[in-house]
Order: C-alpha cells, then sequence, then structure tokens
C-alpha cells in the first residue's frame, strides 16, 4: 500500500483548484489583437447589439407611437355631427358628447341611439363640418363605382323630359 506523500492527501481538493489556476493564467497571458481587426473582435457583438435596438425603435416603436398620438388626437377632436364607425363596425352619427369618455350615437335610419366610449371609436368617416377625412383605397373605389352607377343611370335619356308636365298633356 502506497503512503501519500506529505501534503498531498486523496481528498485534498488541489485538482479543482489546479484546474481554475491553469484557466486564469491562460485568460490572462493571452495577447489581445492588435488594430481594427482588434477592435472589432472585442467590441463587435456589443454594436451589433446596439445597431439591432437602434432599428428596432425605428422600425416598429416609432410608427406605433406616432399612430396611437393620431388615434388619440382624433378621439379628443370628436364633434357632434361626426360620422363615425366603433371598433365593431358600427356605424353612426354622434348626436351627443356626455363627460370625458361617453359618446351617444344613432345608428340606423330608425333612430337607434348608442351610448359608446370614445375609446371605442375606430375612425370618422366624415367630419361635422362637411370635410372628410382621408379614406382608404377599398373606400374609394366603392365611391369610384357608384359615381359610375349614377352616371350611367343619369345617361338613360330620361333626364331631357320635363319633370313638371305630364306625358299626356291635352292641348
Amino acid at each position: 500500500m502506497a503512503v501519500p506523500a506529505r501534503g498531498k492527501s486523496a481528498g485534498d481538493g488541489r485538482k479543482g483548484t489546479d484546474i481554475q489556476m491553469r484557466f486564469v493564467s491562460l485568460l490572462t497571458s493571452s495577447t489581445a489583437p492588435s488594430g481594427a481587426a482588434g477592435f472589432f473582435q472585442q467590441y463587435g457583438m456589443i454594436i451589433l447589439i446596439v445597431v439591432m435596438v437602434v432599428l428596432l425603435y425605428f422600425v416598429m416603436i416609432r410608427p406605433q407611437r406616432k399612430q396611437e398620438k393620431e388615434t388619440r388626437e382624433m378621439r379628443n377632436n370628436l364633434a357632434i355631427g361626426d360620422e363615425i364607425v366603433t371598433i365593431g363596425g358600427i356605424v353612426g352619427i354622434i348626436i351627443s358628447i356626455s363627460g370625458e369618455d361617453t359618446v351617444t350615437i344613432v345608428s340606423s335610419r330608425d333612430r337607434t341611439r348608442l351610448q359608446i366610449l370614445r375609446s371605442s371609436v375606430s375612425r370618422v368617416q366624415v367630419h361635422a363640418g362637411g370635410g372628410q377625412q382621408a379614406q382608404s383605397s377599398d373606400q374609394k373605389d366603392a365611391g369610384d363605382k357608384k359615381e359610375a352607377s349614377d352616371k350611367k343611370k343619369n345617361t338613360s335619356g330620361d333626364e331631357n323630359k320635363p319633370a313638371d308636365k305630364p306625358e299626356n298633356e291635352k292641348k
């Protein structure tokens, strides 16, 4: 049976500290690369992360904040007589604004009154002053088709007949 050398016992734990010392000396003894390649090797990942965060801000966060600001302004500028669309798709005309967050609208020909929150207004289709807000391309296409069908109806030849005189007029 072999007797361990003096100061070196089996449960001494020096093996773990020896590996740690070698690792630390390896890290401290390596020389840093010089020049531009060394700079990018050391700080390249940090620069890449900063560029990604800046791109994320300009592509996602900034446009979202701009849209939220426009929506907030639109909801704060609601007036009686505006034709609106709610987030649920209900179309109506504002007949009263009570308090800071409640709006009453008329939604159909039978004068059905609905009380909604200001935050549920999705967009204003026609302002009370008669000005129309910017329309989407789908709405413009639908408007163009309606105008074209109205022109076809008017060009049927009936417009030249006087509306006052009956056709079977006796002389």
